[in-house]
């Protein structure tokens, strides 16, 4: 049997389906008050930040990268010298609709050169002179009185998730495929 890789937009699909699931079994007592839930889709690798937000008003970003520039008649309209993707027409009508911030120009003090150590330092939300093990969002939520635990979709749980009292939970896409049943994608093949 061929196994195909799936498709970005299937994965962010998928990945929402089992996030809502994940969120709901165990959680709809928290939901049911009415409380608000914040859900960190956090790629890691892949993105190009600089052709995900264009910054089609500035020269540098054209005279910088010839090939990858994309060209600025293609982008969606984000705000004066910005463009959205030209393929990211859903996260655009999300930001019309006030549910999808841009936050551009994000950065630390002392930037380390490992991108293993910046990772950490981005998601512990500490020093760069400082090593933490637990994460910025794990932390947070200890302080809310009734919070649930984190949910970690994947193999790889990024330390933003972790606490000092608990661990978040993981789910493989293998444990998520009662809620997805035939829409799951296929667990990668060892190589």
């Amino acid at each position: 049997m061929e196994h195909r890789q799936p498709s970005r937009r299937t994965f962010l699909t998928q990945t929402a389906l089992i996030a809502g699931a994940a969120a709901l079994g165990g959680r709809r007592a928290w939901a049911a008050e009415g409380r608000r839930a914040v859900v960190l889709l956090h790629l890691a690798g892949g993105n190009d930040g600089l052709n995900t937000v264009l910054p089609v008003g500035s020269e540098a970003y054209y005279r910088r990268r010839p090939t990858l520039a994309i060209n600025a008649r293609a982008g969606l309209p984000l705000a004066e010298g910005l463009a959205w993707h030209p393929l990211l027409g859903g996260l655009r009508d999300l930001w019309e609709d006030g549910q999808v911030a841009v936050i551009q120009g994000v950065g630390y003090p002392e930037p380390s050169a490992s991108h293993f150590r910046s990772l950490e330092i981005w998601d512990s939300a500490s020093d760069s002179d400082r090593h933490l093990r637990t994460g910025w969002l794990g932390r947070g939520l200890e302080r809310l009185p009734g919070a649930p635990a984190p949910v970690s979709l994947g193999h790889n749980c990024s330390l933003a998730l972790t606490g000092a009292e608990r661990a978040p939970q993981q789910l493989s896409t293998a444990a998520a495929r009662p809620w997805l049943g035939a829409a799951a994608a296929p667990e990668p093949r060892p190589r």
